[in-house]
């Protein structure tokens, strides 16, 4: 009975999906453009060209919606797959109509007694579709009849660009259901089994899945949330947790082709989904998802909790770019060039670095940090300010005159101990000690600023205050661990408290700048009803802090690099040279480091730390990395026992010989790049990569224990070469 029940559905799926005008797929009649990479190079038929550029040309089919987009250069076409096979869809006709949807949405009724989500497609659903040109595209209205939705998307060409634009006024909800995601274009470009290529998307560095002609079934995809874990966890340990999805970008090589998507407008609240062949259809998909409404738990009348819907949708505009490229720039690094292309354009991509600069030495000094005892908490000093002034002249002392000082722990009780900022700790030498410093190294031509929290809140220490921390959604319940002594300041209390109350400490002091922690890997919704804010609105917040701390006191570090921060910083820390490790994604790769690098000094792991030195100096190499370590004047044996217990080893004595002799080494070879763009990136073999720069040079690194020869050259074992730029 169930099994005929099922019959049933689905032929009244697909029944009604006819109905609709939406046409039947044909079986293709060859492969060989498969086989290639090109899935088909001919306009099949109701399809009417809408705008075209020198090199893109857009058509657009009436009756269903459809769009495909033509590239001028070799005839390949981008769009809804066409001429699939059964066992691309295992035969499913209702996935097959699916694979043609302009958009899938989720939806709720908020009334229903549980919050159930429920997906539909545009291309399965009962839908009417409405077109009327626009300059260079036409403007597409959606009305959902089942859900009572109208959504209504822009597709036009801007130059050689395909621009989609969801405006927010365009939304309609004309019934009790409420929108909840939408995912757009979900399977634009997709890939078959037979296709050669990958799919790119943004975890950690950068991580690309090529398609695979044979694959396990995939339970999970991957689902990045730009910027950040939608949903926050404070319990999180920081050695298991995914990487952050930095850049909104997502991209598709399919043979000697490619697109990428840049989310524009709406990335605060977008997730990007990559969806390998094996997961629900055998085909290679990857595209972004917007949030527009979140759920929540809530109370009952009875006190219990229950999950539920935010009343208001999102009220902003969404869109995205894609981009097209083709031959030997239709690949990741082509890619990275398009969107720091972008950036520039845009003025969203900082200068700081110079022609003829010097590669800085970075340079944390560990000063202090308490360790928790039973009846009083004991506080470590462990370097002080005179020793921290020790420190740096010796460096100076043996050649090395460009670097960046961080000081770490110089707050009232040290590293952790937030919200509390000044005074300067009394066991470090106070504040006139920490001027004494600054005054003194200022003079041998180097700068220092202060490592700072302004998102951590710990209700152990003084200037706690439940008004000023992130709440819920539901309003009563705030952001928090499961020891209920962790939480998360409000961006807008900390915004007026830093500009009234820090920010006139720090011009006394005359620091030269100030390093941020989180806010470059890190964001959050806050529904505290006296300091409310969106993701977006977070954002702004903190970098309205950091661009004040860079006009007025000369530099502003982040930790972390989300897109948003790459107008503000002058240096970037905690730059992943890896990704996640999902089990369908094949490498790593250096997407992000080939975006900033010659723009903005970014650092990863201190060298300090390093668990496997002679790979992980490789990969400073490989990948553009500053040289940086964390010191400290006194043994970390020190702080065994406190809460950052993870500096194994850092005293100073042991190991200024090895950053002087590293750095020299670095700043001799690299020097020469480090103010160029990275333009590619390969990987000749598991052990061999090769870096090319903007003026030309070439950097090969052997990860292998044997003398490799590529191009004519010989690359020793566990070494890098340096060639060409005039090098």
């Amino acid at each position: 009975m169930k099994r005929l029940l099922m019959i049933l559905i689905s032929l009244l799926l697909i029944i009604t999906v006819n109905s609709f005008g939406i046409e039947a797929i044909a079986e293709p009649t060859t492969q060989e453009n498969l086989q290639k990479g090109t899935v088909v190079n001919k306009i099949p038929d109701g399809y009417n060209l809408v705008a075209e550029s020198s090199n893109i040309a857009f058509y657009f089919r009436n009756t269903d919606g459809g769009i495909l987009l033509k590239d001028k250069r070799n005839g390949y076409i981008w769009g809804f797959p066409q001429n699939l096979k059964d066992s691309d869809v295992n035969g499913n006709k209702y996935i097959l109509k699916n694979t043609q949807s302009a958009f899938n949405i989720t939806y709720a009724d908020p009334a229903a007694r549980t919050l159930d989500i429920m997906p539909a497609s545009v291309a399965t659903e009962k839908v009417v579709i409405t077109s009327q040109p626009i300059d260079n595209g036409v403007k597409v209205t959606y009305d959902m009849v089942d859900q009572k939705f109208k959504i209504t998307i822009e597709y036009k060409l801007e130059g050689d660009d395909f621009i989609v634009n969801i405006p927010a006024r365009d939304i309609k909800e004309y019934g009790n259901l409420r929108l909840v995601t939408l995912e757009l274009l979900p399977y634009f470009g997709a890939a078959t089994d037979r296709d050669k290529g990958y799919a790119f998307y943004p975890d950690g560095s950068g991580a690309i899945s090529y398609f695979k002609s044979t694959h396990p079934v995939y339970f999970k995809n991957y689902q990045g949330d730009i910027y950040g874990a939608d949903d926050i966890n404070l319990n999180e340990n920081k050695y298991n947790k995914a990487e952050v999805a930095m850049l909104p970008v997502f991209g598709l090589k399919n043979g000697d082709n490619a697109f990428m998507g840049i989310v524009t407008k709406g990335e605060y609240d977008a997730t990007i989904n990559y969806s390998p062949s094996g997961y629900q259809v055998n085909l290679n998909r990857v595209s972004v998802e917007f949030t527009y409404r979140r759920s929540y738990q809530g109370a009952l009348q009875n006190g219990s909790l229950t999950q539920k819907l935010e009343p208001h949708m999102l009220k902003i505009d969404r869109s995205v770019t894609y981009k097209f490229l083709t031959g030997p720039y239709a690949n990741y690094s082509g890619m990275a060039n398009a969107y720091r292309q972008y950036l520039i354009d845009h003025h969203e991509l900082r200068q700081v670095i110079k022609k003829g600069d010097n590669m800085p030495l970075g340079l944390d000094l560990f000063m202090g940090i308490e360790e928790h005892q039973l009846l009083r908490n004991k506080f470590i000093p462990m370097t002080t300010f005179d020793q921290a002034d020790t420190i740096l002249k010796d460096i100076r002392e043996r050649g090395v005159s460009d670097v960046q000082v961080n000081l770490v722990g110089w707050n009232a009780r040290g590293y952790l101990s937030y919200p509390l900022h000044f005074p300067v700790n009394g066991a470090l030498g106070g504040t006139e000690g920490l001027k004494r410093l600054i005054s003194d190294v200022y003079k041998m031509g180097i700068k220092i600023s202060l490592q700072d929290n302004y998102v951590d809140i710990y209700a152990d220490y003084r200037g706690f205050s439940r008004k000023n921390i992130a709440y819920q959604a539901n309003k009563f319940l705030p952001v928090t661990n499961i020891w209920n002594n962790r939480f998360l300041e409000s961006a807008g209390y900390v915004y007026d408290y830093f500009n009234y109350s820090i920010f006139p400490d720090l011009l006394r002091l005359k620091v030269n700048g100030i390093t941020f922690e989180r806010f470059g890997n890190f964001l959050f919704y806050d529904f505290n009803d006296r300091y409310p804010s969106t993701r977006t609105q977070t954002a702004s917040y903190w970098m309205k802090m950091v661009n004040k701390v860079r006009e007025k006191l000369g530099f502003a570090a982040i930790k972390g690099g989300n897109a948003y921060v790459l107008k503000y910083a002058d240096r970037l820390y905690d730059i992943p040279e890896k990704d996640s490790g999902y089990f369908f994604s094949d490498e790593a790769v250096p997407f992000y480091q080939m975006v900033v690098h010659g723009s903005i000094p970014y650092s990863g792991t201190p060298i300090n730390m390093f668990y496997d030195p002679k790979a992980q100096l490789l990969k400073l190499v490989e990948y553009g990395y500053m040289p940086y370590y964390q010191l400290t004047y006194r043994s970390s044996n020190e702080m065994m026992y406190t809460d950052y217990n993870e500096l194994f080893s850092s005293q100073y004595t042991d190991w200024v010989a090895h950053a002087e002799k590293y750095y020299k080494k670095m700043n001799e070879d690299l020097k020469p790049l480090w103010s160029e763009y990275m333009v590619d990136h390969k990987k000749v073999n598991d052990y061999l990569y090769v870096t090319t720069y903007s003026n030309g040079a070439k950097v090969y690194v052997n990860y292998s224990e044997n003398d490799v020869e590529v191009d004519g050259r010989t690359i020793k074992g566990y070494d890098y070469l340096v060639v060409g730029g005039g090098m």
